[in-house]
C-alpha cells in the first residue's frame, strides 16, 4: 500500500491521462479492454474512473481497504468545491461530478493539475 499524498497522486493522474486518455472510464471503478467491469486492482483493468485510478495508484486492494479521507477530501474541493466528509451520507461528491454525462476526460485532468497545485 503506497504512503503517497494527494498531489502526487494526482500527478501520476494527470500524467497518465495525458499520455493515453482512454484510460479513463465512468460509472465504474475500472473496465477492462472489453468494456466489462473488473475491479480497479484487476489486472484486466485498462481503463479507470477517478476514484479507480486513486485506488490504483495508491495500490489499495479491493474490498475494505477505505480510500484516505485527505486523498478523498482534496479531489472533492477540487471537482466540487467542498470536503469530503465521511460523516455524510451523501457519499463522495466527486464521483458523481465525475459521471455526469457531459464530463470530459480534461476535466479529470484539469481536477488533477488542481489537486498537485496544492
Amino acid at each position: 500500500m503506497s504512503t503517497m499524498d494527494a498531489p502526487s497522486v494526482a500527478r501520476v493522474i494527470a500524467e497518465q491521462l495525458r499520455e493515453h486518455p482512454e484510460r479513463w472510464t465512468q460509472r465504474v471503478f475500472a473496465r477492462n479492454a472489453q468494456g466489462g467491469e473488473v475491479e480497479h486492482d484487476s489486472e484486466e483493468a485498462v481503463c479507470w474512473c477517478l476514484h479507480g485510478f486513486i485506488r490504483q495508484v495508491l495500490q489499495l486492494p479491493a474490498g475494505v481497504v477505505q480510500t484516505p479521507t485527505a486523498i478523498l477530501s482534496a479531489f472533492e474541493l477540487a471537482a466540487v468545491g467542498k470536503s469530503y466528509d465521511p460523516r455524510t451520507s451523501d457519499g463522495v461528491g466527486f464521483v458523481g461530478w465525475q459521471d455526469a454525462k457531459e464530463r470530459t476526460v480534461a476535466d479529470i485532468i484539469s481536477v488533477c493539475d488542481l489537486v498537485a497545485a496544492a
